[in-house]
């Protein structure tokens, strides 16, 4: 579908055959996100001065903050590029295989709300605080929100009832 709107495709996955032998885990992964916004970096400076760059990527490589000595590939390449990007959580209420149904039966008092929107909301972090109760917990995965966390790494996050991983 993106080709038939005449975008152009391009690929960021790191060289995993140039992976890094005999390191920790971690480092490993440090290094593929390291490679992943490298390779976003120079597609950026392939693209002429006025356009724009959509990453759709999953389970946090998008976050702008490291965590625990992980250093994601949103944050390598805002360190990379000096571009500070626009980074929506999208995964808070999809169903994986970890999250437990409990979690997502947080989301049923705002269902009438999501169907309202069509099913599915756009929430900017800074709004957070201010929904409060259950669901800020639910967004920021904590118990009970009282005060917004530091830095959650993005901008936004989408709420939705269409959970199932297709």
């Amino acid at each position: 579908m993106s080709l038939d709107l005449g975008r152009t495709l391009i690929p960021y996955e790191a060289p995993l055959h140039q992976a890094p032998a005999g390191v920790s885990e971690i480092e490993s992964i440090n290094w593929r996100e390291a490679a992943q916004a490298e390779n976003l970096v120079a597609a950026l400076a392939a693209l002429p001065q006025d356009a724009g760059l959509l990453v759709w990527c999953g389970n946090g490589h998008h976050v702008k903050t490291p965590r625990d000595g992980w250093f994601p590939m949103g944050y390598q390449f805002a360190r990379l590029s000096g571009v500070s990007h626009f980074a929506i959580d999208q995964l808070v209420t999809v169903a994986l295989p970890d999250r437990t149904p409990e979690r997502l039966r947080l989301l049923d008092p705002y269902v009438p709300i999501l169907d309202a929107h069509g099913g599915t909301v756009g929430v900017l972090v800074e709004d957070v605080p201010a929904i409060g109760g259950e669901l800020a917990g639910l967004i920021l995965g904590v118990e009970h929100l009282t005060t917004l966390p530091a830095n959650t790494g993005v901008d936004a996050f989408i709420l939705s009832t269409r959970n199932a991983m297709e």
